[in-house]
């Protein structure tokens, strides 16, 4: 299914899930988000913006979008060198449709993985800093490089946050997409930075190369 067609069929079952029983017991969020992606590539990352959009029981308060890797540009069909911004419009685009009640800003990261500053971190750092009672969560389900550029640009929000990953090798020098993609930027977040991390393995946990941290 092509990317555009899936945006629409994404928002559907998500707000029909959330119309059962719960929708009848005040919901109230307890927690801020952050959501990570490179929304550009395969589209599971514009579901989980969907329903986390769509979720009453988390406030979503910003999107950034990550870059990737050339060859699955490539697969992909866009631009190599703007992969950022493409998967920043895709996500735009969905939070644009119909029955989408919460509108975050979206912010687009650095196009590579050089490790340089960009303004997805710049953005990352100011709601880390934003004196709120609420927590807050950083959720990524693509390579680490939006979430490492804001920890180097303030360490001090590494006490700020909590970060959720989807990635990392079950077997020591495996390969896997999410860590292998930026591996610089998984060290500098998983051995140094101090953040919080809950992680989710595609197989299990057991020879991890990054252990995680919770």
């Amino acid at each position: 299914m092509r990317r555009r067609a899936f945006l629409t069929a994404a928002v559907v079952p998500a707000s029909v899930a959330l119309a059962g029983p719960l929708a009848a017991i005040a919901q109230r969020a307890s927690v801020r988000v952050i959501v990570d992606n490179d929304f550009a590539g395969d589209p599971d990352g514009l579901v989980a913006l969907a329903h986390q959009l769509l979720s009453p029981k988390a406030r979503t308060v910003l999107v950034t979008g990550s870059p990737l890797d050339a060859k699955l540009a490539g697969m992909a069909g866009v631009d190599a060198a703007q992969t950022a911004g493409a998967g920043c419009r895709l996500a735009q685009e969905l939070i644009g449709r119909p029955g989408m009640t919460s509108a975050p800003p979206v912010v687009v990261g650095a196009e590579g993985f050089a490790g340089g500053e960009s303004a997805a971190a710049r953005s990352i750092v100011a709601e880390a800093m934003r004196d709120d009672p609420l927590p807050l969560i950083v959720t990524c389900g693509g390579p680490l490089t939006n979430v490492a550029a804001a920890l180097r640009l303030n360490p001090a929000i590494a006490e700020k946050m909590k970060l959720v990953w989807i990635g990392g090798a079950a077997d020591a020098g495996g390969y896997e997409y999410n860590l292998s993609t930026d591996l610089a930027a998984a060290r500098y977040v998983l051995e140094e930075s101090g953040v919080p991390v809950g992680r989710f393995l595609s197989r299990s946990t057991s020879g991890s190369r990054f252990p995680s941290r919770r």
